[in-house]
């Protein structure tokens, strides 16, 4: 049983598949007996109208996260891991101090083409302002996340199952995970997987944050997160 002092970050934009991959690395550490957490940042903001103070419901969001973390240590210790986006270093700042550890992140990318067709195919035709939005956003939202390499390690979804992203990420940290056959597909490693070297490596419980990174105000950057922060609830959480 490992307990690290660090949270797992799965950073990414729309669609590239951070929720499936989330679920799939809590399958593997729990097959491994690790005791863990998962928090998908999306279900932290959901509520509208927000407040004057906090318009986009990033500090709501800080709240909520640090009550949960609480709770969840209370019955021992164990491996958070977190899916949603860090667009900039103050995002990073604002989940750093919110769960007093380190945030480490790995970032998901996928290409246009199949990042269309997982948000096609996750908002149905009632759906189409949830559709529209996503679409009309995500490239942008991708280039900033490229732009900020907030990441030490980047993993090229388009051609890899849920499963083989999770294994990914848990051997990038050095996390226990039972053994599982996959299959060829799914071992083949992604052309676009890099490891950014100036970050600390799997054993390492530094902390990436800067520390001149400035702390939350009401008004940090809402592309902290992976869908709209304090609309009603028109616009779903994504991957």
């Amino acid at each position: 049983m490992q307990s690290n002092d660090y949270v797992v970050f799965l950073n990414g934009g729309y669609g590239v598949g951070k929720s499936a991959a989330l679920e799939h690395v809590g399958d593997l550490l729990a097959a491994a007996g690790q005791p863990f957490s998962l928090m998908d940042v999306d279900w932290f903001h959901r509520s509208w109208p927000s407040g004057d103070d906090d318009p986009d419901n990033v500090l709501t969001e800080a709240i909520n996260m640090a009550a949960l973390w609480t709770n969840y240590r209370r019955v021992g210790p164990r491996q958070l891991v977190v899916s949603g986006v860090l667009a900039t270093a103050a995002d990073r700042h604002r989940y750093t101090e919110a769960l007093a550890l380190p945030v480490r992140s790995v970032r998901l990318e996928a290409g246009p083409a199949v990042t269309e067709t997982r948000l096609r195919g996750r908002y149905p035709d009632a759906r189409p302002d949830a559709l529209q939005w996503h679409l009309e956003r995500y490239e942008t939202l991708a280039a900033q996340l490229a732009e900020a390499d907030l990441d030490e390690y980047v993993i090229t979804t388009d051609n890899l199952t849920p499963a083989a992203v999770a294994r990914r990420v848990t051997e990038h940290f050095g996390l226990p995970a039972a053994p599982a056959a996959l299959s060829p597909a799914a071992q083949r490693g992604a052309p676009g997987d890099t490891v950014n070297r100036s970050t600390p490596p799997a054993s390492s419980s530094a902390s990436p944050t800067d520390p001149s990174s400035p702390p939350p105000t009401a008004t940090a950057s809402p592309t902290g997160c992976s869908s709209p922060c304090s609309s009603p609830a028109t616009s779903p959480p994504s991957a």
